[in-house]
Order: structure tokens, then sequence, then C-alpha cells
């Protein structure tokens, strides 16, 4: 569920000419994505970070924490599906190439916590027929603390039609034919 996002800590997103009307909105999204403790195991075994905080809560707890932390990045489960997939939806996602991203943590995310995100757009521009796309999302758990932010840049080439001849030739080289 969106709604749209008034508050004073994030600063308004200027309308600017060629901006595709769904990206003018800051959003909040108002469902929580909530931390579990196998989701934890289960990323951090994808992502290879094989820290003792990520695995056994005496080990998080020695550091201070409460529950099992999540690695680094393990908001990127989160952000980008959600915004393309409910905000930004004039994009397909299989035409989103995601190239930076930076984070700016203030806590750590850890086993129970409600992830909410707020998300603007913080910078666009057009080039050679893609939009470059800069989203900022401020990432707070169920007690409103601020734990992340990040930047995340993407190029997107919005839903335009595919010439048929090209489809087909493709779908043809896909399937290996001798037709071409």
């Amino acid at each position: 569920m969106i709604d749209e996002l008034d508050s004073p800590g994030l600063a308004p997103v200027l309308q600017a000419p060629g901006v595709p009307e769904v990206l003018e909105l800051q959003q909040r999204f108002l469902d929580f994505y909530e931390v579990g403790r196998e989701k934890v195991r289960e990323y951090a075994r994808a992502v290879q970070d094989y820290h003792p905080a990520h695995w056994d809560e005496g080990a998080a707890e020695e550091l201070g924490h409460d529950n099992l932390v999540a690695p680094l990045t393990f908001i990127s489960l989160v952000g980008l599906s959600k915004m393309f997939g409910e905000v930004a939806v004039s994009y397909d996602l299989s035409r989103v190439l995601h190239t930076e991203q930076v984070m700016e943590y203030h806590q750590a995310i850890t086993v129970g916590d409600r992830l909410t995100c707020d998300c603007s757009i913080h910078s666009f521009r057009q080039m050679a027929g893609t939009d470059i796309i800069c989203l900022k999302a401020l990432v707070h758990n169920q007690r409103g603390e601020l734990l992340l932010t990040t930047y995340t840049t993407v190029v997107a080439r919005p839903g335009d039609e595919v010439d048929d001849v090209m489809l087909d030739t493709a779908k043809r080289v896909m399937m290996h034919s001798t037709h071409l």
C-alpha cells in the first residue's frame, strides 16, 4: 500500500520537464518488512558473509545486539523491487540496470525489526533514450528510529513498444532457429 509522503524530514521533489508523472511523488510504503531469523541466515549464506553475528545470537549479543544482525546489503531485498513494482510501474524491471548504491548506516538492522521505507527521487535526467534515476530511501524500524539512508542509481527505459521484426528475430535466435 502506498501513500503520499508528507514529512518535514524529506525535501520535496522538484517537478522537472520530461520527468514521468509517476516519479514526481515521494512515497511512504505503509506496509512493513519484518526481518526474520532464517531470512538473515539465508541471505548471509547467499552473499557468503559468515560473520558470527549473522548466525549466532550469542555473537550478536557480544556486539551489543538483542538479535542476529542482518548483513550490510540485506536491505536490497526490500527496496528496488518495491519501488519499481508499486510506484514506477511504467518501467519494466527487465529493462532496469542497477548502476550504483550508496548506503549510510545509522544503526544495525536486526531480527525482529519491522522496516518501513520513505522513498523519493533524489535526481532524474534523460540521456540517449534512457532515464537515469537516483532513488533516496530512508529506512526506519517499528520504533521510528532511522536505520539506513540509501541512494540507488538505476538506468531505465520506459516500457516502449518493441519492433515486431526485432522481437521475432530475437525469438528465433533464442530458439536456435536457422531461419535468420
